[in-house]
């Protein structure tokens, strides 16, 4: 079993991969709103595959019910 600060290094290491990734592997192409969120739009370079990220903070906001 891994410690605490094994997994936080390891969460740490995925996370700093993905926004390499990001940074030199994708293009920003702007943003989209759809599902009531705004989301980031990027496309691979080499694939051409696009990707969705919600915007920082959309991707938590409560929806309001229907009544």
């Amino acid at each position: 079993m891994k410690t605490e600060k094994e997994l936080d290094n390891e969460v740490r290491e995925a996370f700093d991969r993905a926004v390499d990734s990001i940074m030199f592997d994708y293009m920003y192409m702007g943003t989209e709103k759809g599902d009531d969120l705004e989301y980031m739009m990027f496309k691979h370079i080499e694939t051409r595959e696009y990707r969705k990220i919600p915007k920082c903070g959309v991707a938590f906001k409560k929806r309001k019910e229907i009544v």
